[in-house]
């Protein structure tokens, strides 16, 4: 017997004619594995440039595979590739994500090209379509770009040298950035780079910071882009800031074409057809998509209601209910303090306590 690894072992005869004969074989077979892991890796080295060249070769096939899987299985259409276009056009273009998600997709047409709306500014409600169809457009561009068939009954992809894009904010702990620094980078970045033959999709900037500073911003932004006239890239904004149209904050004239999200009022209901059409929108319907999202009716109702004397210019009041428990609540306090006086202590005096606590408590009161 032999102790090994705290552990006690015992040997027979026969065990220990094993150990005679063939030794300790785990340091054998260890050392033969890493000899052949050795002879493995310089055979593998020595056509390393062949091997890469077969990858690389394989994840192309891997992809072109599966565009045309996609192509396929879900209809898109060969785009046209032009380079006298400036721009895109696409006739009915689908989401290609959101058409298998949706239990129906409507399809939408874009066309950017020439000196005439190079910049699209599309108002409409919450949860109408807008950052879906500016997605959309990106998608297929790009898609087209890359040689793809796309999700569209005919696309015309003329020479676009950039896609930028503000969208979505990928915010992280690790970069010290507020979500609104995050988006001015990612304008910026479009602002100081985008080309007449760029495509700049933006997605509610401004909504980061108060209202006025963002809507002039957003207004700042897009008037630098229209005085460069036929320079301007073709942008696509889309925005719930409805001021941006109604103070006139952008110049009138051929660049500037303003889309909205196709809606239909139905009594108290809001009815969305997620239709592209020229025109502005007159509301954002924030109460329909608070009340969608489950806020009591109570919230709706005061929140329309500070919203209407906001537009209107006219003071806001409190609400009657917590007006009234208010008051209550002074006359309580007032009652407790006068039941708590002694009215036969010769020292009091009645009118010090009518100039300091009746008197003040009853502005409060009435």
């Amino acid at each position: 017997q032999f102790l090994s690894e705290e552990k006690l072992h015992y040997r027979s005869a026969r065990t220990k004619e094993l150990d005679a004969l063939l030794g300790d074989l785990h340091c054998d077979i260890r050392d033969q594995e890493t000899l052949w892991m050795y002879q493995l890796q310089c055979q593998v080295l020595a056509r390393a440039a062949v091997l890469s060249r077969v990858l690389d070769l394989a994840s192309r096939l891997d992809v072109l595979l599966a565009l045309a899987s996609a192509a396929r299985d879900y209809g898109y259409s060969r785009p046209r590739y032009s380079p006298q276009l400036l721009g895109v056009r696409i006739q009915n273009g689908r989401h290609p994500l959101m058409e298998l998600c949706a239990r129906t997709f409507v399809p939408n047409s874009a066309e950017c090209g020439g000196d005439r709306g190079r910049v699209k500014v599309i108002t409409g409600p919450n949860s109408s379509g807008k950052s879906i169809y500016l997605k959309q457009v990106g998608l297929i561009t790009f898609m087209a770009l890359v040689g793809s068939f796309v999700p569209a009954e005919e696309a015309e992809i003329g020479a676009v040298d950039a896609i930028f894009t503000r969208i979505h904010s990928c915010e992280s702990i690790s970069l010290g950035l507020s979500t609104f620094m995050l988006d001015l980078n990612q304008v910026a970045k479009a602002v100081n780079n985008a080309t007449k033959q760029s495509l700049v999709l933006i997605d509610e900037f401004g909504k980061g910071t108060n209202t006025v500073d963002g809507l002039a911003l957003l207004a700042a932004v897009l008037r630098h882009w229209l005085a460069l006239g036929p320079m301007c890239p073709h942008i696509f904004v889309a925005t719930n800031f409805l001021s941006l149209v109604q103070l006139q904050l952008l110049p009138q004239g051929p660049l500037v074409q303003y889309l909205t999200m196709e809606t239909c009022e139905d009594g108290d209901d809001l009815v969305f057809f997620y239709q592209v059409c020229e025109g502005i929108a007159k509301a954002s319907h924030a109460s329909h998509t608070a009340a969608q999202a489950g806020l009591p009716d109570q919230l709706l109702t005061r929140g329309k209601e500070v919203s209407d004397l906001i537009r209107s210019g006219k003071p806001i009041k409190p609400v009657k209910e917590l007006l009234k428990e208010k008051q209550m609540e002074n006359c309580q306090m007032l009652v407790d303090k006068f039941l708590k006086l002694d009215l036969e202590d010769p020292n009091l005096d009645l009118d010090l306590f009518m100039s300091q606590e009746v008197l003040p408590a009853a502005t409060a009161i009435l």
